[in-house]
């Protein structure tokens, strides 16, 4: 895996998520990306959270240019890893720990 550092994304991805990040911009840390064939894996950690008990999701990213666009989410808190798929139109879900 290569990590890529890119900057930008991080300002571009949280205006995309706002306002489901607002509580968590000051500790979202930009990890970097790796492009994988059609696909282009972004990563995000937050630190300093003492205990994650729900996530509500909301993702349209790159929806108006591909219909078929799939996003991925993979969520993980104190080990236990969580993963959904939001596909168009299907925008929204949550992850309960």
């Amino acid at each position: 895996m290569t990590w890529i550092p890119f900057k930008p994304l991080i300002t571009w991805m949280i205006a995309i998520f706002h306002p489901f990040f607002v509580s968590v911009i000051d500790n979202m840390e930009y990890i970097g990306f790796e492009i994988q064939s059609e696909s282009t894996w972004s990563y995000f950690e937050v630190k300093n959270v003492k205990q994650l008990k729900q996530l509500n999701v909301f993702c349209e990213l790159l929806f108006g240019i591909n219909p078929q666009q799939i996003n991925i989410f993979h969520v993980t808190t104190n080990g236990n890893r969580k993963s959904y798929e939001l596909g168009a139109p299907k925008n929204a879900t949550q992850f309960i720990f």
